[in-house]
């Protein structure tokens, strides 16, 4: 029934407005469509609230998530990439002091359909701080995502609504040397290296962080 009548079904609104005279069509054809999408109102379909959401940082819930997601993502992301002693010193308090400590300009990534759960987040600075070469320029100083949203397209949406709320032409951000899977990401991105670089010390071992910059029209 529904390949026949493909004009009919075009909106749960157009189907209700059938003349009486035409009842018994809308009856069959709401049954047939109720064995395909078995829900309650058609319009649920049709104005379905998406399953992510990309909103700032501001109750008590988000910065649990927030820290949660920074220790978590951070094990996940660097352990074989940097040594186990700086992923030993990496804790869950430590994450919820610096969520305490540096809440503005911070984005979370919600899941609906996981009760709002913090799925990844992002930082940005509208003006990039004093060691970023790059003159006059914003800065993403953190993006991180759990594994298990990987490859949803997720990161570009975090991406995305970090870059909308900056105005200046030029973004930096710094990713650890040697970590592949977020260089190719952020080239994706049009990030590109700008052959500066940052040597820290953790936890009594050195790391490399490398600048990207994306220059944009704004």
């Amino acid at each position: 029934m529904l390949d026949y009548y493909p004009h009919v079904l075009r909106s749960y609104r157009e189907i209700k407005g059938v003349a009486d005279s035409q009842q018994w069509l809308f009856e069959r054809l709401w049954a047939a469509a109720e064995r395909v999408y078995p829900i309650q109102e058609m319009e649920e379909l049709l104005v379905r609230t998406p399953r992510f959401q990309v909103r700032p940082m501001t109750s008590p819930a988000d910065r649990t998530g927030k820290a949660y997601v920074h220790y978590t993502a951070w094990i996940e992301t660097y352990t074989g990439l940097m040594d186990q002693k700086i992923l030993d010193g990496h804790s869950l308090e430590h994450c919820r002091d610096i969520t305490e400590k540096y809440p503005s300009n911070t984005l979370v990534l919600l899941d609906r359909d996981q009760g709002g759960r913090v799925a990844g987040f992002a930082c940005f600075v509208p003006n990039a701080r004093d060691f970023v070469s790059v003159p006059e320029a914003a800065e993403v100083s953190a993006l991180y995502l759990l594994s298990a949203y990987h490859g949803l397209g997720l990161g570009r949406m975090l991406m995305d609504a970090c870059l909308a709320r900056l105005d200046r032409p030029r973004v930096a951000l710094f990713v650890l040397q040697g970590n592949e899977k977020a260089i190719g990401f952020y080239q994706h991105m049009g990030f590109s290296m700008t052959g500066h670089q940052l040597t820290d010390r953790i936890n009594g071992v050195e790391i490399t962080e490398l600048e990207m910059v994306l220059d944009r029209d704004v």
